[in-house]
C-alpha cells in the first residue's frame, strides 16, 4: 500500500495531467496574394488569397492545407449577401474567374462571389494526384465496364492509396466534412455574416454538408443538378451502359436500325458507326441527366420488351 503522502502526490499529478488544456490545431490564416493574370474586364475588382488549414484539425502538429480562394467584388454594390460558388467535379472553382470570366462577370454584377478550389483539387495543397490514376484511358473510367477494365481500376486506386501514405497524405483528410469545416473558417476570416450558395452538381454535395455545420450563416441556396450526398458513384455508368445495350440492339435489327438518321458506311450502318453515334448521344445525355435517369423511364420498342429487359440486365 502505498504511503499516504505519496499517494496524495500521484493523485494531484494525475488531475494536472487530465485537466490541463489540449493541445489545439494551428488557427486557420487568409493571406493575400497576387492574382496572376487576371482577366482585364475585372481585374482591378479580383482579389485573390490563400487559405491556410490544419490538414488534420484534431492534431495539434499537423500540416497546413494551401487553398487558393478569389474574390470578385460586384460591378453594382448592393446590400445583397456574397455568393459562394461550389464547382462541380473536380471541385477547382478558383480558376472559373480565370476560364470563363464572362460568366464570373455576370454572376458578380451586384454582389461578390468568392471561388476556391476545394481540398487536393485544382491549385489547392497537398495535393490528391496519382500519376497511374491520371494515366488510365477516359473510357475505361467512365465506359468500359469489362471486368479487366474494374480490376485495372482498382488495382490502381489501391496503389494511388498507398502512394499517398507513402508521401505523408491521409486520403480520409480530404473529405466533404473537411471542406465544410473549410469553408466555415473562410466565412469567419471574411467576416460574412451571411451569404448565399450557387452549387452545380458535385458542388451540391458540398452545400449539403455545409448546411450542416452553418445554416444559420445561408440565406438562400441554389442547387444545379442536385446529387444526394450518398450517391452511387457506379450509377451514371450503370445508365450510360443501358443506353449502349439499347443503341446496340437497335443496331442489329433493321426495323429498328432503318428509322434512325445515323451516318452510313459502305452504303449502310455499321454496327461500328451506329455504336460509335450511339456513345456520343449518350454522353450527351448521362452529362445532362447526370443520375436523374431511372432506368424504367427508357424507352421500350414494343410488346416484346426487348430493349427494357436489356437495360434492366444492364442495372
Amino acid at each position: 500500500m502505498l504511503p499516504p503522502l505519496l499517494l496524495m502526490v500521484l493523485l494531484t499529478m494525475m488531475s494536472s495531467l487530465l485537466l490541463a488544456p489540449q493541445a489545439q490545431a494551428a488557427a486557420p490564416t487568409l493571406e493575400a496574394r497576387e492574382c496572376e493574370n487576371p482577366p482585364i474586364a475585372f481585374a482591378a475588382r479580383l482579389s485573390c488569397k490563400l487559405l491556410v488549414v490544419p490538414l488534420d484539425r484534431s492534431r495539434a502538429d499537423s500540416t497546413a492545407a494551401h487553398i487558393p480562394v478569389a474574390v470578385l467584388a460586384p460591378e453594382t454594390p448592393s446590400d445583397e449577401p456574397p455568393i459562394l460558388y461550389l464547382q462541380g467535379g473536380k471541385g477547382a472553382g478558383y480558376g472559373l474567374p480565370f476560364r470563363r470570366p464572362a460568366l464570373a462577370a455576370e454572376l458578380a454584377r451586384s454582389r461578390a462571389v468568392i471561388f476556391f478550389d476545394h481540398r487536393g483539387a485544382g491549385r489547392s495543397t497537398p495535393k490528391l494526384r496519382c500519376a497511374g490514376i491520371a494515366s488510365l484511358d477516359m473510357d475505361i473510367r467512365i465506359v468500359d465496364r469489362a471486368l479487366a477494365a474494374r480490376a485495372e481500376l482498382r488495382q490502381a486506386l489501391a496503389e494511388c492509396v498507398e502512394q499517398l501514405h507513402r508521401e505523408g497524405v491521409d486520403p480520409h483528410l480530404f473529405g466533404l466534412d473537411d471542406n465544410a469545416r473549410d469553408l466555415e473558417d473562410l466565412r469567419q476570416l471574411l467576416a460574412i455574416k451571411q451569404w448565399d450558395i450557387y452549387a452545380i452538381s458535385y458542388g451540391t454535395m458540398q452545400a449539403d454538408f455545409l448546411l450542416d455545420i452553418g445554416r444559420q450563416h445561408i440565406r438562400r441556396v441554389v442547387m444545379d443538378g442536385a446529387v444526394d450526398r450518398h450517391f452511387d458513384v457506379d450509377a451514371p455508368n450503370v445508365q450510360f451502359n443501358s443506353l449502349l445495350r439499347i443503341f446496340d440492339e437497335c443496331a442489329a435489327e433493321p426495323a429498328c436500325d432503318g428509322r434512325t438518321r445515323l451516318p452510313r458506311a459502305d452504303g449502310g450502318r455499321s454496327r461500328e458507326v451506329h455504336r460509335a453515334a450511339g456513345k456520343r448521344r449518350a454522353r450527351r445525355l448521362a452529362d445532362r441527366l447526370r443520375t436523374s435517369l431511372p432506368l424504367r423511364a427508357l424507352p421500350t420498342r414494343g410488346a416484346d420488351g426487348a430493349l427494357t429487359r436489356a437495360a434492366r440486365h444492364s442495372g
